[in-house]
């Protein structure tokens, strides 16, 4: 049978090597295959299609040198399937020398090329490999060099601790089917795109020089995109949002080169296990795919804060790359049953819906180690990014070797995120007592120290109580806070995460010198964790670095995770304290918008409007009636300093202050907007006398960057305990400028 377009022999060749298709009991996994592929090719053509299979082992045609002439005819096909096994790729092979490198050099040279355009804008090769082995590096790149670009290959590989053969559809007849169905698709996406296009310009004789995802882009829609991307800018100049793209704060001129980054994000794999109980697991999972793609240079990776800001939301793959702004998405999922485990995962075009690569991994849970990193590897061939020994290293990084232990962080890990994320009831002892049991096993995982640390902190503050711990007296909880994150400076190996926690140490101990070269040395080289943000210590970044610097490490951070709300806070804080009032503005109205359901940003964004003197806005927005409960107000918010009813209540709030440990600067801030200097005087000296540890130096310098944006609603020189520890630690006081005053909102 012809092929269905002219000059061609054949619409699909069939390329293997004699002995991957022996079999004792008469049909090979060759034969099975390609009898299968022909039931499914039925039902997705309309018309028959011709396929080329040398099933005869003793025609002369595989693993000989007698070579009929007619081979060189038939090898003029529009689809060639090699089947990829442990022997394919060598080069002494009859079917790699008369069969895989004559289709190379002919599609190179034929009118539609060896890549074609398909329909939704891809670029496909017409060589569609079907592996069934586990191949050797050695191997892949024998066969990469060969075709000029990254090996996606359709997988037929069975999956087993210890084995490595091909998958057969007893073995698993739904994914021996859908990978079967998926070739189909495949081939068909090819020929269809080849039948309805004539014209060399939009196929070229020779591509091999294309390895891009994308393929070469002509210089007409080069043109357009340029055209495009003028009125992009126009029209953000319109929206007032040009001034991004304008001196040291470009942030924006990332997202506008999209384009040409190769970002990704990893959706929360869904638990399928038998009783939906392994979600600890699912999760964990994830984030470590996501620390192993992290360590791939060339792709950009959202982190697991944004990649897990929409769990458990309908969105579709589209709807969450464009909310993450990725081009790719892996998804997945986890059944796990006892001591057997199957991960299945996905990566995703999530622009045209697209699925590059699928796999599934059968395995005992004792293996999971193995999984993340062969996740990232496979990946990374599909993106075309290359791996070096280092890179491969690093994949492999779950904090711990233990299977046991591992399982007992994620556990801990699972219960953390759910205290802070969400109103599940849970605590951070319940999660301590996991992190307990892991570092038991291995005292070596610096995270499961830093989020032990986090309860600690907490406790201390008044935040959480500890049922199970009795009542702790509040120094033991502190020196444990220390020890805890002492503990995870010892043991983490990412440099830029170990110096975020050096920073934490530092300003949270009596002693702030040095505070100002950690600064510096971390805005020298930082690079974004996966997991550890710099929303803890930016503010002290900003101190000791500078607000240039500081800008510059938030904008990796965010450009990592661009869902947590807390960093746009602080890009927002630093703005408006270099006086970039418009840019702040736009943060503001941003973090409003980001989550209208969460009380204390509508707050915030109330603060916001105040340091930026806005007014009239403010007018139209805050409900001044005469039940607002001034006092809780006024220290909570200082917006409340300004209410009509303040000074109606202003002893009670003096009275409140007088009886607590130490002062807010709050409430200063409520006298300094009154203009009541006597008031402002005797508060600051009050509060300047409890500065007496790097803790409580600590809280109020956060309290400054969190309520006042670097500024003070005082000089100064009125605290010159607070001043000292400033010179001390090297950091000029002038860092700080003095509040402006507000009139008083009136009735």
């Amino acid at each position: 049978m012809p092929s269905i377009l002219p000059n061609y022999e054949y619409d699909i060749f069939i390329s293997y090597r004699q002995k991957d298709n022996l079999s004792s009991t008469g049909g090979g996994w060759v034969t099975e295959f390609v009898n299968a592929l022909k039931n499914e090719l039925e039902a997705t053509f309309k018309e028959p299609i011709s396929v080329y299979f040398d099933e005869n082992p003793h025609d002369g045609l595989h693993d000989t040198h007698d070579v009929d002439e007619s081979l060189k005819e038939k090898v003029k096909c529009l689809v060639f399937i090699p089947i990829v096994s442990r022997t394919y790729c060598d080069p002494k092979s009859f079917a790699w020398d008369k069969e895989f490198l004559p289709f190379l050099e002919f599609a190179k040279n034929d009118v539609h090329g060896l890549k074609v355009k398909v329909t939704n804008g891809n670029v496909a090769s017409r060589v569609l490999p079907v592996r069934i082995h586990d191949l050797d590096s050695v191997d892949v790149k024998l066969f990469e060099e060969a075709t000029g670009g990254v090996m996606r290959s359709v997988d037929f590989v069975y999956k087993g601790t210890g084995v490595n053969r091909p998958l057969r559809e007893k073995d698993d007849d739904q994914l021996y089917l859908d990978q079967v169905n998926k070739l189909a698709n495949s081939i068909r996406e090819i020929i269809n795109s080849m039948k309805h296009s004539g014209n060399p310009e939009i196929h070229p004789r020779s591509s091999n020089n294309t390895n891009s995802l994308e393929g070469k882009t002509s210089a007409s829609s080069v043109s357009l995109k340029k055209v495009l991307v003028s009125v992009l800018i126009m029209a953000l100049i319109s929206l007032g949002i040009y001034f991004f793209l304008l001196g040291k704060n470009s942030f924006i001129t990332s997202e506008i080169n999209e384009s040409i980054t190769k970002s990704i994000a990893v959706m929360p794999f869904e638990d399928l296990s038998p009783d939906n109980d392994q979600e600890w697991f699912s999760d964990g999972l994830s984030e470590e795919v996501i620390n192993s793609l992290y360590n791939i240079s060339g792709l950009q990776v959202r982190g697991r804060n944004s990649s897990f800001a929409f769990k458990n939301k309908s969105l579709t793959i589209k709807q969450y790359a464009d909310s993450l702004d990725v081009n790719y998405v892996v998804e997945g999922s986890v059944r796990k049953f006892e001591n057997d485990l199957r991960v299945t995962v996905q990566l995703i075009n999530a622009k045209d819906d697209i699925h590059l690569w699928s796999n599934q991994y059968d395995m005992k849970a004792g293996d999971v180690f193995l999984i993340q990193s062969e996740i990232a590897n496979n990946i990374a061939k599909v993106l075309n990014i290359y791996l070096d020994e280092e890179e491969r290293n690093k994949m492999i990084n779950a904090g711990t070797k233990n299977t046991e232990a591992y399982e007992y962080f994620l556990k801990g890990k699972n219960l953390y995120h759910q205290w802070h994320e969400t109103d599940a009831e849970v605590t951070l002892w319940d999660a301590n007592k996991w992190f307990n049991k892991a570092l038991a096993i291995d005292s070596s995982i610096a995270l499961a120290y830093y989020y032990r640390a986090d309860a600690f902190s907490h406790y201390y503050s008044d935040d959480i109580d500890a049922p199970s711990l009795g009542k702790l007296p509040k120094e033991v909880s502190w020196q444990e806070y220390l020890w805890n994150l002492s503990q995870s400076i010892r043991y983490e190996h990412n440099i830029s995460t170990k110096l975020l926690f050096e920073i934490e140490l530092k300003v949270m101990s009596d002693d702030w010198r040095g505070l100002d070269e950690l600064g510096k040395k971390l805005s020298q080289d930082y690079h974004p964790s996966p997991f550890i943000s710099t929303e803890n210590i930016i503010a002290f970044v900003v101190m000791t670095a500078g607000p240039d610097l500081a800008i510059d490490i938030l904008e990796k951070d965010i450009l990592q995770d661009p869902q947590n709300l807390w960093l746009w806070r602080h890009y927002a804080s630093i703005l408006i304290y270099q006086g970039k009032l418009q840019a702040a503005t736009i943060i503001v109205e941003k973090l409003r918008h980001m989550n209208d359901n969460n009380p204390y940003f509508s707050i915030v964004f109330l603060n916001e409007l105040f340091n930026m003197a806005s007014k009239q806005q403010l007018d139209s927005i805050l409900i001044l009636n005469s039940t607002v409960d001034v006092v809780s107000w006024a220290h909570n918010y200082w917006t409340g300093a300004l209410h009509r009813n303040f000074e109606r209540q202003a002893d009670q709030i003096i009275q409140k202050e007088d009886s607590a440990d130490h002062i807010d600067p709050i409430i200063i801030n409520a006298f300094w907007q009154r203009g009541d200097d006597k008031m402002v005087k005797y508060l600051t000296q009050r509060l300047d006398e409890t500065l007496t540890s790097g803790k409580r130096c600590a809280e109020f310098y956060l309290d400054l960057t969190f309520q006042f944006n670097y500024h003070l609603p005082f000089d100064i020189n009125s605290a010159p305990k607070f001043r000292k520890k400033l010179i001390d630690a090297g950091i000029d006081p002038k860092l700080f400028k003095t509040l402006p005053q507000f009139t008083v909102l009136t009735e």
